[in-house]
C-alpha cells in the first residue's frame, strides 16, 4: 500500500512535473550546505535524485506508450541512460579517492551522455504528444534544466584541464586537492551554467580562453532559442487548446438548450 503511494502521487502530479520539482529543489537547497563538510554528500544526493528521477520518468513514459504490453521491457535508450548514469555516479565517488584527469574526463563523458540521452528522450515525448498538458510543458522545462547541468560538467572539465580558462572573483576558492577542485568546480559552474543559459550574465565568473568563450556563447544562444521557440510554442498551444475546450463547452451547452 505504502510502496504504491509514491507512484500514484507521481502519476497524479505528472512524472515530469515531479522531476522538475525535484531538480528545482535540489538546486535551491544544495548551496546552503556549500560551506559544510556535508557539501559533497549533498551534491551526491542531488545527482542521485536526478539520475533516479530521470530514469523513473523514462520508465513511466515507456509504460504509458504501450499500456497493453504484457510486461515492461527496457529500451536501448533506457539501458544506455542507466549504464552511463551509474558509471558517472561510481566514477564521482572514485575520483574523490583516486583523483586523475583521465577519470575526471571519463566522468564528464558519462554524465553528459546520460543528460543528453535523457534530455533528447524527454524532448521527443514533448514534441510527439497529441495534446499539450501542464506535464508536457514541465517536460520541456526539465530538458532546459538538464541542459544546464550538462553544460556545467563541460565547463568544469575545461577549467580542470586549463585553470586559466575562466576568471573567478578573488574570494572564490576552488580547493587545494584534485578532489576538492573537482567538487568545487562542478558546483561553481552549475551556477555559471544556469546564469549563462538564461542570459542573466552577472559577470562574476567570466570566460577567458577562446574555447570557454565560444562554448559560453553557444550555451547562451541555445538557451534563448530553446525558451523563445520551443517552450513558448508549447505554452501557446496549451492556451489555444484551453480556449478551444472552453468554446466547445459553450457550444455544447447552447446545443442542449436548443434541444430543450
Amino acid at each position: 500500500m505504502r510502496m504504491a503511494l509514491a507512484p500514484r502521487l507521481v502519476r497524479r502530479m505528472g512524472r515530469f512535473s515531479f522531476l522538475l520539482a525535484a531538480l528545482m529543489a535540489g538546486l535551491a537547497i544544495r548551496p546552503f550546505f556549500e560551506t559544510y563538510e556535508t557539501a559533497s554528500a549533498i551534491f551526491s544526493i542531488f545527482l542521485a535524485a536526478t539520475l533516479l528521477g530521470s530514469l523513473f520518468a523514462l520508465a513511466l513514459q515507456r509504460s504509458n506508450e504501450d499500456p497493453t504490453a504484457g510486461g515492461w521491457r527496457p529500451s536501448p535508450v533506457f539501458i544506455v541512460a542507466c549504464v552511463s548514469g551509474a558509471l558517472g555516479m561510481i566514477g564521482r565517488e572514485a575520483v574523490v579517492r583516486y583523483p586523475s584527469h583521465v577519470l575526471i574526463l571519463f566522468i564528464t563523458a558519462c554524465w553528459v551522455t546520460f543528460l543528453l540521452v535523457v534530455g533528447v528522450s524527454i524532448l521527443r515525448m514533448a514534441l510527439s504528444t497529441r495534446r499539450v498538458t501542464f506535464d508536457t510543458i514541465s517536460a520541456a522545462l526539465c530538458v532546459y534544466m538538464l541542459m544546464g547541468l550538462a553544460w556545467a560538467f563541460i565547463f568544469s572539465n575545461i577549467y580542470i584541464f586549463d585553470t586559466q580558462a575562466f576568471s573567478f572573483p578573488a574570494h572564490e576558492s576552488m580547493g587545494q586537492t584534485p578532489a576538492q577542485l573537482f567538487h568545487h568546480t562542478v558546483s561553481a559552474f552549475m551556477y555559471y551554467s544556469f546564469v549563462t543559459l538564461s542570459s542573466i550574465g552577472y559577470g562574476d565568473i567570466t570566460p577567458v580562453s577562446p574555447p570557454a568563450r565560444a562554448l559560453s556563447a553557444l550555451e547562451g544562444i541555445s538557451g534563448q532559442f530553446y525558451v523563445a521557440i520551443l517552450v513558448a510554442s508549447l505554452v501557446g498551444i496549451r492556451i489555444s487548446q484551453a480556449m478551444q475546450d472552453e468554446a466547445d463547452k459553450i457550444r455544447e451547452a447552447a446545443e442542449r438548450d436548443q434541444h430543450l
